[in-house]
């Protein structure tokens, strides 16, 4: 992620606290979570920790929305916000 992406993320977060709105959520992925990329990464340390995020990433490539993130027995859980 750019300075200029994040810029863009303070932003609306800033606007969004001043404007009323007690909370917002950020997803933030370590890059797109596609099965070529995992592959290309699939040695790191950080590989079974990503496993879990792309629950979050598919949720929401599939329904558009981020996904609503709840852990379970230590492991992320991603499904649809209702």
């Amino acid at each position: 992620m750019t300075d200029r992406y994040i810029e863009e993320i303070y932003v609306m977060a800033d606007a969004a606290l001043r404007n009323g709105q007690g909370q917002f959520k950020v997803h933030v992925f370590p890059f797109r979570m596609v099965p070529e990329k995992l592959a290309m990464h699939r040695t790191s340390t950080w590989y079974p920790f990503w496993l879990e995020l792309k629950a979050g990433y598919d949720v929401f490539e599939q329904h558009g929305r981020p996904p609503q993130i709840s852990v379970r027995a230590g492991k992320y859980v991603a499904q649809p916000e209702k």
